[in-house]
């Protein structure tokens, strides 16, 4: 036995050691679970991982995750991505991920409910087939993302469904790839894999030339001709926006501006562009002939005109100086219909936003009907700032401040410190697969000696010495091929696995 509070610090200590990301959760890692000494499963259940984010963060910050809600980041979080990214060049850094978190500010325009109760699992390799079977439990469970799942025998299973343990091992084996399993999720949803999806209110951006806009730019002419029947001006304003770094190229969602206290979340493009010109249409005629386009929408063989969208740089449009870069009036009048279009979403789980926010990366606050419609652009960050809700200190917090003022010396320490730990959990992952072979081999073994012998042959002799002859050359070259490798590995000072494991760091670290 072992003291309640003892195991319940131990089951946190080990899910806060876990990343927020779900698709890297380490589902190897059952210590939260399983007892180190009996190997015998906790009797006493473990938290969630919404249970434990929740405790960090307090109900007021996660009832603040709905739609309408704003994420923005906090300032130390800010300065060190800043710093991060001032690392690479110049020409490369719109291209970043972390470019979209700087001074960012998302506006929380759907949240998609997770009713996964089956997920179908999707199989291409045979390693990862064997894996599977070998992680799954007596019960057949599986984990994923931290959460247990059931095999469920359907399918090309069905048959052996009354079978022993083995032989449903073997069959799951065996299957022809790549194959889909179904399994069922073994707890009740706590909404912790609910979608969040926002979009980030503060990197307008121009699409009207250039190459790396060029599928934006067709895109929205495409739905703008759906839109609009032939003959007719498109009349709304319009501003384009990086919205996140997730579907960069397609239409995440569209705002809809009709005054300082209206607008309409759109998050299909065709429907905002049908919503804008309606709006339009329905003001007065003064209104509509301030609102007209210089630029006439016309087609021409079936296409859109360039004139509209392509020609020419809109100039500056009524958002805040932003460029429209694509159709619509430049009148930057308040009472003008405006369209802002998004370009990308930023998508988190539930559970996964919940960790960065009490991690300090993030505050939340709900929005005002002027920080979509009137507050400049470029003053927006510091505008919302003062409202913003921050997770009290945990030891989830990250120490962004401290992370500023550390010298060359211990930033390199701290970095080799979480190469190690990256580095053990990848020989511990080797050290499975290599379990793995072993167990494979030995199956293969016995399958050899149950087959039925041929009867013998006075000529399989001789071919059974040239085989043993064969395999030990083959034997002797591996050998001698091994050989040279450690001596060029010794004469250069560096391991081969080493150099390996730094590269899947670095990748790892990217990731985080």
């Amino acid at each position: 036995w072992v003291h309640l509070s003892c195991l319940r610090r131990w089951q946190r200590g080990v899910l806060v050691s876990q990343p927020t990301h779900p698709d890297f959760y380490d589902d190897d890692d059952v210590r939260h679970r399983v007892c180190n000494v009996c190997k015998a499963d906790f009797t006493c259940k473990p938290p969630t991982l919404l249970e434990l984010m929740r405790s960090f963060t307090g109900e007021e910050l996660a009832a603040l995750v709905e739609e309408g809600c704003i994420i923005s980041s906090s300032k130390g979080f800010s300065n060190e991505l800043r710093r991060q990214v001032a690392l690479v060049p110049a020409q490369m850094r719109e291209e970043l991920v972390d470019s979209n978190w700087v001074d960012g500010v998302f506006l929380i325009v759907q949240v998609v409910e997770d009713r996964g109760a089956q997920v179908h699992l999707q199989i291409k390799e045979k390693d990862d087939l064997i894996a599977f079977a070998s992680q799954l439990t007596e019960q057949w469970i599986w984990q994923m993302r931290g959460r247990p799942f059931r095999l469920l025998f359907e399918g090309p299973l069905a048959e052996v469904t009354g079978s022993d343990r083995q032989q449903r091992l073997d069959t799951i084996r065996a299957m022809r790839l790549p194959c889909s399993l179904r399994l069922e999720s073994v707890q009740e949803g706590d909404c912790g894999e609910d979608g969040i999806m926002a979009v980030g209110l503060t990197r307008p951006i121009d699409i009207s030339s250039g190459a790396y806009h060029l599928r934006r730019r067709l895109r929205f002419q495409a739905a703008l001709k759906k839109a609009i029947p032939v003959g007719e001006d498109f009349l709304p304003a319009v501003t384009h926006f990086a919205g996140g770094p997730c579907q960069k190229d397609s239409c995440a969602a569209a705002i809809v501006i009709s005054g300082t206290e209206t607008y309409q979340v759109h998050l299909r493009l065709l429907h905002a562009l049908k919503a804008a010109q309606a709006l339009c249409l329905a003001k007065p005629s003064a209104d509509v002939e301030a609102t007209e386009s210089p630029a006439k929408r016309q087609r021409t063989e079936g296409h859109v005109s360039a004139s509209s969208s392509t020609s020419q740089p809109r100039p500056e449009s009524s958002c805040d100086g932003g460029s429209s870069g694509c159709g619509g009036s430049t009148n930057s009048s308040t009472d003008v219909v405006r369209m802002h279009v998004f370009w990308g979403t930023a998508g988190w789980s539930r559970c996964q936003l919940m960790g960065e926010i009490a991690s300090g990366s993030w505050g939340l606050c709900r929005s005002s009907k002027s920080d979509v419609t009137t507050t400049p652009r470029q003053s927006l960050y510091e505008a919302i700032y003062p409202r913003l809700i921050f997770a009290p200190r945990t030891e989830m917090s990250e120490d962004y401040g401290s992370q500023a003022e550390m010298s060359n010396e211990a930033l390199e320490a701290a970095s080799r410190a979480r190469l190690r730990v990256l580095r053990r959990r990848i020989q511990r992952r080797e050290e499975e697969a290599r379990l793995l072979q072993a167990e494979s081999e030995v199956r293969q073994e016995d399958a050899q000696q149950a087959a039925p012998r041929p009867a013998a042959d006075p000529a399989d002799g001789p071919q059974s010495n040239s085989l043993a002859v064969e395999d030990s050359s083959v034997a002797g070259r591996v050998e001698a091929a091994v050989a040279e490798e450690d001596r060029d590995e010794a004469s250069s000072g560096l391991s081969g696995i080493d150099m390996e494991d730094d590269e899947d760091d670095e990748d790892d670290e990217d990731d985080e």
